[in-house]
């Protein structure tokens, strides 16, 4: 508790009675008289005296020692510190002031501070200087400053009025906030930006939530479209997802398998309308298609109804994704093919039995003329071998007679000769009998040295390699008639000097090339004029070999001679067991 001034003169009064008895001797003390009364307080107010200049000695050398520190600390203080007056005046600073406004520190004194402020921030120092001393307690501002080599930075200025001597001065810190302040527009700046970048987001997004109510009405209005669609075409249309899982599926396919929509919805594979006895291979058919790349398939596969008939169906699958390209599942199609299978299953019938009556056509057309080359070798050939040996005969009893009648038997000798040959010709023509006698490569090589013999400028090559019990009869004839009218053809209208010719049997392939070196025709141009290749026995070749169940094709160009192919697909052997 702080001492008054009563009680410190209370005090001080003990303490000088009690130096003055340890100075006085004890009759002194006891002495009565008046004299000894005053001189002893005179004593006493001396020593009181005493007492008082020595604590105050003291307490000036404790006041000098702090102002001493006080000086200290305020000349080295890490702060700028400065003492100001009301109206600006600079008393003193310290070294940190003088470095932070870069002056000499003796300069500072007596000049005025607003000296170191931009003059558009003077106006709000003098203010500061006013709320300081006129209200008390500390201000603060910040200002725009200068130093003395012109460097501007911003400092706060922190400044506590108190009173020195009976005048009122106020101790000021500056402290640079320059960095602060870069800190701070720095901050702005990015602020500034970030708010610029929320409001172009906030503008996006109000966008994209726009955008996305129009989609959402878009999507409303496209299922509804499409649920139409869906429930209108006469298309079976499913969705899965990606573990299989049937999560759709429309009027259309429920009517077409005979199953309800709850029956349908929310099943895994195997499926119900799965034919029985290929479950395990459309299993592994999904899981394939599931797991490759492939973005679609469209293929034709057999259904089985609820009743237990059976149905096939045009099947297309696409794989559905996202945004992101993310698959999310199946869209399947079904489109019912049934009836056309039924009409393409009739129609092979029909065409099997077109070809069993094409060959049993063509096999008639040979046994016919089988039956007149033999007719004609029989009887014609016959007769005309038989007059052939009477006109010999009769030419070599007319040896000695006279030589125009000789020469006039001769002559008629000679033309039965040709007429027997042509007869022989025509025959084998009709019917190659070495065909039916040795098969098909003793035909084509006694052919070719038929063709030879008659047409001795042109050059026939012959490559024939094939399994001759592999080839049915009737194919072995249709190939000879093919190879006669190839050859013909490329003497009569190709004038070739060249032709090739090649029978190969591949596995169950069996292909016949004939290829001539003649002059060709253009059978685009043929094609334009309507004109047709009948006359050149092409078109007859090309529907007995697809009648027969083959391929034909002709390629021809002017110059460059021509080509012709027909190929056909042979019936595998039957497997001979023992009964």
């Amino acid at each position: 508790m702080p001492m008054t001034s009563k009680s410190r003169s209370h005090q001080l009064r003990a303490r000088a009675e009690e130096l003055l008895n340890d100075r006085l001797s004890w009759s002194s003390r006891n002495s009565g008289t008046d004299s000894d009364a005053v001189q002893r307080e005179l004593l006493l107010c001396q020593i009181e005296l005493e007492l008082r200049n020595s604590e105050l000695t003291a307490r000036h050398q404790t006041l000098e020692r702090l102002q001493d520190h006080y000086h200290a600390l305020f000349d080295y203080a890490p702060v700028a510190a400065m003492t100001l007056t009301a109206d600006g005046e600079l008393i003193e600073a310290n070294h940190a002031a003088a470095d932070l406004l870069q002056a000499e520190k003796g300069s500072l004194s007596g000049g005025r501070f607003e000296r170191f402020i931009r003059p558009g921030d003077r106006r709000r120092f003098r203010l500061h200087l006013e709320r300081v001393f006129g209200g008390g307690g500390r201000r603060i501002c910040e200002l725009e400053m200068r130093k003395t080599d012109g460097t501007v930075f911003f400092g706060q200025i922190i400044s506590l009025r108190y009173d020195s001597g009976g005048e009122s001065q106020c101790q000021t810190l500056v402290i640079d906030i320059s960095y602060r302040k870069r800190f701070e527009a720095e901050m702005e700046d990015r602020i500034d930006g970030r708010t610029r970048e929320l409001n172009a987001l906030n503008m996006q997004l109000e966008q994209e939530i726009e955008w996305r109510k129009q989609t959402e009405e878009r999507l409303d209005s496209e299922l509804n479209f499409r649920t139409i669609i869906e429930e209108s075409i006469p298309v079976g249309i499913c969705v899965f997802d990606t573990n299989g899982r049937l999560i759709h599926a429309n009027s259309h396919l429920c009517d077409m398998l005979g199953f309800s929509r709850d029956e349908l919805i929310n099943i895994y594979p195997p499926y119900p309308f799965w034919p029985e006895d290929d479950m395990l291979s459309r299993m592994e058919e999904l899981k394939n298609f599931i797991e490759r790349d492939d973005v679609s398939e469209n293929v034709i596969r057999e259904y089985r109804k609820k009743n237990g008939e059976r149905l096939w169906g045009l099947t297309s699958r696409i794989k559905m994704k996202d945004y992101h390209g993310k698959r999310y599942g199946i869209l399947g199609s079904v489109f019912d093919i049934t009836p056309r299978k039924k009409i393409e299953e009739e129609l092979r019938l029909s065409e099997r039995k077109l070809r069993a009556l094409s060959v049993k056509l063509m096999e008639a057309g040979e046994s016919e003329r089988k039956r007149i080359s033999k007719e004609l070798h029989d009887s014609v050939g016959s007769a005309l071998t038989a007059v052939q040996f009477a006109m010999e005969r009769k030419v070599g009893e007319m040896d000695g007679r006279p030589c125009e009648k000789k020469t006039c038997l001769e002559d008629i000798l000679l033309m039965i000769h040709t007429i027997a040959d042509e007869v022989r010709r025509i025959s084998k023509n009709l019917h190659p009998s070495v065909l039916e006698d040795l098969g098909i490569k003793a035909a084509l090589r006694a052919y070719g040295r038929q063709f030879q013999k008659l047409y001795r400028n042109i050059a026939l090559d012959q490559i024939v390699d094939m399994d001759e019990s592999a080839v049915p009869g009737y194919l072995k004839l249709l190939i000879y008639r093919i190879v006669q009218e190839s050859l013909n053809n490329a003497v009569k209208h190709g004038g070739a000097d060249h032709v090739r010719l090649e029978l190969r049997q591949n596995d169950n392939t069996l292909d016949l090339v004939v290829r001539d070196n003649g002059r060709g025709f253009d059978l685009q141009e043929i094609q334009k004029r309507n004109l047709g290749i009948g006359g050149l026995g092409l078109e007859s070749m090309k529907e007995r070999t697809e009648h027969a169940g083959g391929m034909f094709e002709v390629s021809s160009a002017p110059g460059v001679g021509t080509r012709i192919r027909a190929a056909w697909t042979l019936d595998p052997p039957e497997a001979s067991g023992d009964p």
